[in-house]
């Protein structure tokens, strides 16, 4: 067992602040290990941002590593929204970090960290590839599950992990090739994805994953706001908060239920004290959208009977 957890994120410069943010709640509430060792795949993060992020982490207790993936395999991955190329970094860790790093904890950027993440480094992994949290109880065939779990040979009630916090063997997911088996996914299924990467992982180890108990992965988008300060205020309820979906608290006017509890802790960083304005209208992102065929695809699959014909419509597109 090594004596430093291995952490692993990525991050463009949109998400510079809520990387530090997450980073301060993990290491604040270190207990069974003296420091991590944090590795962020970098999608663009600014120099200046990346001082910054360094700045808000205690001294001492943070080994912080920037990495930069090639986007050269990351081509035909479709993205929509708040969702950038980044959310497909997790699919090259595996050649991307040193040989010598065998395990790792993934987080996304989106997270906020309130139990000791090194009882999570402890969990024994046995001979699954990765530890995840299953999704509210969603299984593959799900109208949001797998779209292809019937071509995977999948049954009906395989379960649905969020991969937005996973503990990874990273030794057997590079002997079993997960990297180069996802983007065979991406490429063969890329029109049908409806949860981007996560769908990825659910195919390409639905069969090589365990559950972790639902502590680590609280999707708190779905909750009312009291609901989430009482169970956040409850580490063993709540080890890890996941803002999981478009809805963000640092975005303006939203009304995020764990909003406060957010501010919380980004006031413990160099971006205490900001706070969200009025935004512009992006009519380049409005028009770059409404070009992405991803997101309306999603609305016709959903369609009975004219789903199908747009997927049969779109694999001959693509040949």
């Amino acid at each position: 067992m090594s004596d430093t957890p291995i952490i692993v994120c990525a991050a463009d410069n949109r998400y510079a602040m809520p990387l530090a943010t997450m980073l301060r709640s993990l290491v604040d509430n270190l207990r069974k290990y003296p420091a991590v060792q944090v590795w962020v795949m970098d999608g663009g993060v600014s120099w200046r941002n990346k001082r910054r992020v360094a700045q808000s982490l205690p001294k001492g207790r943070v080994d912080l590593h920037w990495i930069q993936p090639s986007h050269k395999r990351l081509k035909k991955a479709p993205v929509f929204g708040h969702v950038s190329i980044c959310t497909y970094y997790r699919l090259v860790m595996g050649e991307l970090l040193p040989p010598s790093i065998r395990k790792v904890i993934y987080l996304d950027v989106d997270t906020l960290v309130l139990g000791d993440i090194g009882e999570l480094w402890d969990v024994e992994l046995n001979t699954n590839t990765v530890a995840a949290v299953p999704h509210m109880g969603m299984k593959v065939s799900d109208p949001y599950g797998l779209a292809m779990y019937k071509e995977l040979d999948l049954a009906p009630d395989t379960p649905y992990f969020n991969a937005g916090v996973l503990l990874i063997d990273l030794a057997q997911w590079r002997e079993r090739g997960v990297g180069s088996l996802a983007f065979e996914f991406v490429g063969k299924y890329g029109a049908q994805l409806r949860f981007w990467d996560q769908d990825v992982l659910n195919g390409v180890l639905a069969r090589t994953w365990c559950p972790l108990d639902a502590k680590w992965n609280v999707c708190v988008s779905h909750l009312w706001r009291s609901d989430a300060e009482e169970v956040a205020g409850d580490a063993k309820k709540m080890s890890v908060v996941h803002f999981a979906s478009s809805i963000k608290p640092w975005n303006y006017g939203v009304g995020h239920p764990a909003e406060a509890l957010f501010y919380r802790w980004m006031d413990q960083t160099v971006w205490a004290g900001w706070r969200p304005v009025r935004p512009k209208v992006d009519w380049k992102g409005v028009k770059k959208n409404l070009a992405n065929k991803h997101w309306y695809g999603q609305c016709i699959r959903g369609i009975p009977g004219v789903g199908h014909l747009w997927d049969v419509l779109m694999r001959w597109y693509k040949r």
